[in-house]
């Protein structure tokens, strides 16, 4: 007589086995996923916590300075879009 494993080496119970075991492990996984979570608390004074987009007012400072040449004077009278007339006087366009 031939054991279990004998008859799956030989191909009998596989397609069997490979159905019943993908239908389990289809119901295990939809188990796991119904479950409800619940989210985890908030701590002590979120409440009063007043959430504002964008940059904190340091980081637009500090953004601010980043961005800002203290060696560039430029006429507001001109007009930067003409060419050679780069806003700073000189009239010799783009270096």
């Amino acid at each position: 007589m031939k054991s279990a494993t004998e008859s799956i080496r030989a191909g009998h119970l596989r397609p069997a086995l490979s159905a019943g075991l993908a239908c389990v492990l289809l119901v295990a996984s939809a188990c796991a996923q119904a479950g409800k979570v619940t989210p985890p608390p908030l701590p002590p004074g979120s409440a009063l916590v007043k959430v504002q987009p964008g940059m904190d007012k340091q980081e637009q400072m500090r953004e601010d300075r980043a961005h800002h040449n203290k060696n560039v004077k430029k006429d507001p009278t001109k007009d930067d879009s003409v060419s050679g007339n780069n806003g700073n006087g000189n009239g010799k366009g783009n270096k």
